[in-house]
């Protein structure tokens, strides 16, 4: 079909203003930021209290871990936390692994942590009224000196701990720990002499510890 020289420009002037009301619309459309892209660092996948595995240093006096020790931790819950991991005591090599219920509040948590650890220990104590050998009738404090060469050991502790959000933290732990079987050997001393074997008065020590943990939970 043959168009006139009218037809012809009336055409052009209707696609160019149908062209003209489009564009406003398509240059806003490329103006809008990408909905999927973001200037904003990436922020944390996890709360920090349900962050499932840790590694930490532990250190303190008597802790289950000894004087320095570390531990694996696991938190399949963001309420319960399971430690196991070994270290060096005043007295050898230490072994312990333990349960904790969390109570976290915000960036701060109450622990209540009950465990089992194992080692070598030696524990001294006092024995008022020794008989001092070849006299019969004068008494002098003793010294009972028991040696385990592996001591079995229960515990229980209160821990308060700060997590920053990044997943470092550290937790302040109070705790007491009892030994639950009788000395490989005991004898008993004064001025650090042995005067014979220990008697029928022999127990199991018990004995609190304090101690400080520093870790960091992976993003996990």
């Amino acid at each position: 079909m043959n168009l006139s020289a009218p037809s012809r420009i009336d055409l052009r002037v209707a696609c160019l203003a149908l062209a003209l009301a489009i564009l406003p619309s398509a240059i806003a459309r490329a103006d809008e930021p990408d909905p999927e892209v973001s200037s904003e660092p990436a922020a944390a996948t996890r709360d920090i209290w349900d962050r499932m595995i840790a590694v930490e240093l532990i250190g303190g006096l008597d802790t289950p871990y000894g004087v320095f020790g570390g531990a694996i931790v696991i938190s399949p819950i963001r309420h319960l936390a399971l430690d196991v991991g070994g270290g060096v005591s005043r007295d050898g090599g230490r072994v312990a692994g333990g349960a904790r219920l969390v109570l976290p509040h915000a960036n701060g948590a109450l622990g209540l942590r009950v465990g089992f650890a194992g080692g070598p220990l030696t524990w001294e104590s006092a024995v008022p009224g020794h008989n001092v050998p070849g006299d019969e009738v004068h008494t002098r404090d003793g010294v009972q000196h028991q040696i385990w060469e592996f001591a079995g050991f229960v515990d229980a502790s209160l821990s308060l701990e700060w997590r920053f959000d990044l997943g470092i933290y550290a937790r302040l732990l109070f705790g007491v720990e009892h030994a639950l079987t009788g000395p490989s050997a005991c004898e008993e001393r004064i001025d650090g002499e042995i005067v014979g074997a220990c008697g029928t008065t022999t127990f199991q020590p018990t004995r609190t510890y304090v101690g400080l943990a520093v870790g960091y939970a992976f993003d996990i």
